[in-house]
């Protein structure tokens, strides 16, 4: 008389049954792909948009400054350079100058390395002689385009 096989199944082997390995995906993996779609697509409008959108202008390099201070050695003078132009400046040279009359008394310099369009950058410019006691004039005297 033959003997009758029996074949159980485990859990291991039913994954490897094309119908059993045919699970539906979770709606929240879903929800999660559907929302970094949609953020990835926003980035990129928003990118196409401002690249487009924004006429590229040289830069116009606005220097600002409050009031020297007394240091070891000199007087510094702290500043802010602003770049409101639409494209980027390299190598922005920012002069301070020390007048009495038409005399140059003092300069003093100092070079920004990158001010990028619509970013501000500080410095400090140092003085031997205090900038109160003179006509102080700030400015950018040049730049480069990167």
């Amino acid at each position: 008389m033959a003997k009758k096989k029996t074949i159980t199944q485990t859990g291991a082997d039913k994954n490897k049954d094309p119908e059993a390995s045919q699970q539906s995906t979770p709606a929240i993996e879903w929800a999660v792909a559907a929302l970094g779609a949609i953020l990835l697509v926003a980035m990129l409008g928003y990118m196409v948009f401002f690249g487009l959108s924004r006429p590229e202008s040289p830069p116009q390099i606005l220097v600002t400054y409050g009031d020297a201070r007394q240091e070891p050695g000199g007087y510094a003078l702290e500043f802010t350079a602003s770049n409101k132009g639409g494209s980027t400046a390299s190598q922005a040279l920012i002069k301070g100058v020390l007048k009495r009359g038409s005399e140059t008394v003092e300069e003093a310099e100092v070079t920004i390395d990158y001010i990028p369009q619509t970013s501000d950058r500080k410095g400090t410019l140092t003085f031997k002689q205090d900038p109160s006691h003179f006509e102080l004039k700030v400015g950018v005297a040049g730049f480069a385009d990167p």
